[in-house]
Parts: structure tokens; C-alpha cells; sequence
């Protein structure tokens, strides 16, 4: 074992040296903030605790488009320019892929689904599964969705209970029996639901969150978003590391904490997903009647059996942690605009028969939510040919002025989602305020230059690679 150590220790060092001789150069000297380290450059600062304000910063101070340090002295481009983000997403996308090293990673962690997957694999694979996730599938799968609230507020005229109706009454009735301070810390609360919300439409599983049981793999879907963040610094080195001879299992015994850890949640997850699926593909064999099943076999997980698609891992860890911030942000705003909430309840309250998806200010609520406050603060591309991007707005550099910015293969890039919602240009004056009424308004908000998915923010992305389960998400925030 420990000469299996020193050997990876030695082959590792080999990348890096090789690595460091290949350090990347931008092609245009941009202004940007120095590098603190050259062995991480910027990353801690961008993800750090003050990781989005550092990010705010640093657009301020140096522009709309930026030289940053990577790992290892190499640079890359942080922009919030819109024409720059089409062109990538949309207008030469070929031209842009997914970083190895960024898929490398999330195949190491959650298995090679459609997140792991890139080109014609990925488009393939997308196209078996967006039947799936359309919204009218969801709606006719889920039936129409009613609010329950706390205390018997509400009421529904629903004939059956459908899956998001249900976890929703179940949490606020355990709202209900827990209170005896006037302070509710509602973080436990939203995690447990968006976990049963998950576990329930997307898995046919029910974790039971609500009832205080704890099985090991609750306790392990809630650990690996905080470990998977902790691996991102490491996305520029996972490329160097797939060409060493390793397997899954030799992983474990690596002297490194953060990745044993990962390995032990992530393996619960699966050996748990893959009970699931077995299960319910016996069940189908058989012809069983499913009806009996948690999600009445209508949930996500037994829909895609058919298409042989390895999503449980990632669909998890996407659909749950950031529904869960998500819900925790609203309340945490509710709480702090009390005029919003109260106008909030107030049409809850009076077209509660209309449907949760069909209320307009709920709505507008949750797309200043996921506008302001997006659970990814940015998304990489790689450069893979040499290429000209046009420019909205211009970029002083020490030749001068320029609107358009050539780019060399090989080149990494990180897209701002945060600040591209946030652009005063695109949404006007209030756009770092929280103000559900621009949603109102006759005339949508937002850049449509762009062709999000999803209301003309970037929260959910932009092109092939764009969220596949944003409908579901919205619909379960909701």
C-alpha cells in the first residue's frame, strides 16, 4: 500500500511539473486582480464564505470582463458580457465544450449521467430523457397542485393528494406540533422537505424525513453537496489525474480525508439507488401493480428505467440541495419584506383553487429568488479552437480600447451567472434589490438576446447544457 502511495505521490508531481510547463497565457492582458497563490490562484476567493461579493468586486473594480489566476499560475476569463455569453452558448457552441476536468469530476462522484456526458453522447442521452422532464408530462403526472398551509389555512378541492401537495401539508404539520419558541430555525425544515419532495416524485422513495428518522442515506445526500464544493478547486488537476492507472476502489485508500469521504457518501448513495431500481424493475417484470408505491411508479427515477439512464445520483444532488436553499432564501427574504409576504398570503389565500402554478405573484416571488440569489454563481466553458468574441461592452486593455476579444484553444472560461442577473443594463436600476413586480410589468425583464431556459436568467443556464430539470425544480420551489 504505502508503495502504491509513493508511486501516485511521484506521478502526480510529474502532471503538475508537466502542467506548470504549460501554464496559460491569455492571448489579450486583461485587467484583473493579482494572483495570492500560484498554486490556487483565485479559487479560494471565489469560493470561499465571501466568494459571490469577491466576485461583485472584482467585476467593479476591473470591468465586465476579466483576467483571473487559476491552479498552477493559469489564467482565465471571468465575463458577465451578454454577447460574449451567446456567442458561447449559442452563436458558436461548437466552438465551446464542458471542462474535462469539470465532468471528469462529476463522473468520479455521481457516475456517468447526463451531467458527466458531452457532444453527441450527451445530446443522444437528452433527447431519450426530455420527454420526461416537460412540463406537461410533470403536470400530467403530478395532477393539479394545491397549497396546503399551516393551521388548516387552507383548504383543497383536490380529489387525490398528489406527491408535492402532500410533503408540503406534511411539513407544515410538523411546523405545527414542533413550535415552542417564537424563533423557528426553518433550515431543517426546508431540507427535510426538499429531500422528501426528491426522494418521493423523483425516486419513489419516501425518507420519512419528517418523522425524525435517520438512514444512512439522508445523512449521506446531505453531506455531499458541502463535500462536492470542496472538489471544485480541484476541477483543473482531474484531467492530469484520469491518466494514472487507478481504480474506483484503490481511491479509498488515498491519504486524502475530503476524498474518502466523498467515496463513503457517494457509495451509500448508489448501493441505495441501485436497491431502488432493482426493486422496481422486478416489480415491472412482474407486472405489479405500482399503485401501491410511493409515487404510484409516476416518479422520475421508474420513468427513465425504460431508457437505462444513470441520473439517480446527480438528479439528487441537483434537485434537492438547491431547492433547499432556495426555499430557505424566500423565507429568509419573506421574513425581512413583510409587505411582500403579506401580499404574498394574501393571494395564496384567495386563489388557492387556481393552482400553486398558476398564482402570478408566487410566481414572480420565486424568479426574483432564483434571479437574485442562483445556487451557482457561474459556469466554465473551454475554448477547444481559436477564435474571435464579439464584445457588448468594451474592454480597455494597455493597446487600447476593444469590442471584440480573440481567444486561444485551451482557453478556460467562467460565465457569470450571478452578475449577469444582476446587470444594470439588462435589469435596469433595481437589479441588485429584490423586486418581485418586475415580473409583472407587460414588458419581460431580462436580456432575451441570451435564449435562457428559463425567464431570461442564466440560474438554469443557456443552450444543450442547460438545466434539464428546471420545470421540476420551479415546480417543487413552488
Amino acid at each position: 500500500m504505502l508503495l502504491f502511495i509513493v508511486c501516485f505521490t511521484s506521478g502526480l508531481l510529474a502532471l503538475l511539473v508537466l502542467r506548470w510547463h504549460r501554464t496559460f497565457k491569455l492571448l489579450v492582458p486583461l485587467p484583473g486582480p493579482p494572483s495570492k497563490s500560484f498554486l490556487t490562484g483565485h479559487f479560494k476567493d471565489m469560493f470561499g464564505l465571501h466568494g459571490i461579493e469577491f466576485q461583485g468586486e472584482v467585476l467593479k473594480t476591473y470591468g465586465p470582463t476579466v483576467r483571473m489566476a487559476g491552479a498552477l499560475g493559469e489564467e482565465f476569463i471571468f465575463t458577465l458580457d451578454p454577447s460574449f455569453i451567446h456567442t458561447v452558448f449559442v452563436k458558436d457552441r461548437s466552438k465551446f465544450g464542458r471542462s474535462k476536468g469539470g465532468t471528469l469530476m462529476i463522473r468520479s462522484v455521481f457516475g456517468p449521467g447526463l451531467a458527466a456526458l458531452t457532444g453527441e453522447e450527451h445530446r443522444q442521452q437528452r433527447k431519450l430523457l426530455n420527454p420526461v422532464f416537460t412540463e406537461q408530462h410533470l403536470r400530467e403526472r403530478d395532477g393539479k397542485l394545491f397549497v396546503h398551509g399551516c393551521r388548516s389555512e387552507l383548504t383543497t378541492k383536490s380529489p387525490q393528494l398528489p406527491i408535492f401537495t402532500g410533503v408540503a401539508k406534511q411539513a407544515c404539520q410538523a411546523i405545527d406540533q414542533s413550535l415552542s419558541t417564537d424563533v423557528i430555525d426553518m433550515i431543517p425544515w426546508t431540507t427535510a422537505a426538499a429531500l422528501e419532495l426528491i426522494g418521493e416524485a423523483g425516486m419513489g422513495y419516501s425518507f420519512n424525513s419528517f418523522a425524525g428518522e435517520r438512514n444512512e442515506y439522508s445523512i449521506a445526500s446531505k453531506s455531499v453537496a458541502r463535500l462536492f464544493v470542496k472538489l471544485v478547486p480541484f476541477i483543473p488537476i482531474y484531467p492530469y489525474l484520469a491518466r494514472l492507472p487507478i481504480t474506483h476502489n484503490m481511491l479509498s485508500y488515498f491519504p486524502f480525508p475530503l476524498l474518502r469521504q466523498v467515496l463513503k457518501v457517494t457509495n451509500i448513495q448508489n448501493e441505495q439507488a441501485e436497491q431502488i431500481i432493482r426493486e422496481r424493475k422486478d416489480m415491472l417484470a412482474n407486472g405489479a401493480d405500482l399503485e401501491s408505491v410511493t409515487g404510484r411508479g409516476k416518479d422520475i427515477l421508474t420513468q427513465l428505467i425504460p431508457v437505462k439512464a444513470n441520473e439517480e445520483g446527480i438528479f439528487i444532488f441537483a434537485g434537492y440541495e438547491t431547492t433547499s436553499s432556495t426555499i430557505a432564501r424566500i423565507l429568509d427574504v419573506l421574513a425581512n419584506n413583510p409587505e411582500i409576504q403579506d401580499r404574498l398570503r394574501s393571494e395564496v389565500l384567495e386563489r388557492q383553487e387556481e393552482g400553486v402554478l398558476e398564482l402570478p405573484y408566487l410566481d414572480a416571488v420565486v424568479k426574483e429568488t432564483l434571479r437574485l440569489y442562483a445556487p451557482a454563481s457561474y459556469i466554465s466553458r473551454i475554448c477547444e479552437e481559436d477564435t474571435v468574441v464579439p464584445l457588448s461592452y468594451p474592454v480597455s486593455t494597455p493597446s487600447g480600447t476593444i469590442t471584440s476579444l480573440p481567444i486561444k484553444k485551451g482557453t478556460r472560461l467562467a460565465l457569470s451567472v450571478t452578475f449577469s442577473n444582476r446587470d444594470e443594463k439588462a435589469w435596469g436600476k433595481k437589479a441588485d434589490e429584490f423586486w418581485p413586480d418586475r415580473w409583472l410589468e407587460a414588458e419581460q425583464p431580462g436580456n432575451p438576446s441570451l435564449q435562457c431556459v428559463y425567464s431570461s436568467m442564466m440560474t438554469f443556464g443557456i443552450g444543450q447544457y442547460a438545466c434539464i430539470g428546471f420545470k421540476f425544480a420551479v415546480m417543487e420551489i413552488s
